[in-house]
């Protein structure tokens, strides 16, 4: 089976019970959002982008069919939690796209390849269970400075200086309840050296949680 259709693993879209016509939607929006020229707007602490139908429809015309067949369209992926749908009304809606439940492989930060399944280039690592303070976003930038530190004490100099001290071969890609996302352009150094960074991460979490500045 061929891996990726319009950029989404096929597998997953199958698993959703997405088409042809639903991928080549949201390869359509999610190439118009990274574009940077969509009208968007914050809402609940997340961001949204304004759609037109007629839009979409005069972009997409091989899609051939109307603005009624569209509007079902983007309310199956809004039922299946793909999309989240915010201020609809008869001629646009404003959407937010649920990156890491259909992978889009060219997504320069949270998605790529499942990181919640831990595949490929991505591992996910737990808080210690007894750290009630917890990373967040506006963290991460002096976060991979402080852990890049870390990992220094632990690794070779060959090694860190070829693996992890660069965004190119390792960084954090996202925090949550749970921990923390990373990628690794190496899935063999990953797998070599995923038990040194979860030990530098808890490090790291537990001077966070200490109060130390990170």
């Amino acid at each position: 089976m061929r891996t990726y259709i319009f950029n989404y693993e096929q597998e997953q879209a199958l698993k959703l019970g997405l088409g042809v016509r639903e991928l080549l939607i949201l390869d359509y929006l999610q190439r118009f959002v990274d574009s940077g020229t969509m009208n968007k707007k914050l809402i609940d602490g997340k961001m949204f982008y304004l759609v037109a139908y007629r839009k979409v429809l005069s972009d997409l015309p091989i899609l051939r069919i109307q603005e009624r067949q569209l509007r079902n369209i983007f309310r199956i992926l809004a039922e299946r939690k793909i999309i989240a749908v915010k201020n609809e009304t008869a001629y646009y809606l404003y959407i937010n796209i649920n990156k890491l439940l259909l992978c889009w492989k060219n997504f320069s930060e949270t998605c790529r390849e499942f990181p919640q399944y831990n595949k490929l280039n991505y591992i996910k690592i737990k808080y210690n269970k007894d750290i009630n303070k917890k990373l967040h976003s506006v963290d991460k930038l002096k976060f991979m400075s402080v852990i890049r530190e870390e990992l220094k004490k632990h690794l070779s100099q060959v090694t860190f200086e070829c693996h992890f001290n660069s965004n190119e071969n390792f960084k954090v890609v996202g925090f949550d309840a749970e921990g923390a996302t990373f990628f690794f352009k190496n899935e063999t150094v990953k797998n070599i050296h995923k038990e040194t960074v979860a030990k530098a991460f808890n490090i790291v979490a537990e001077k966070y949680a200490r109060g130390e500045t990170l």
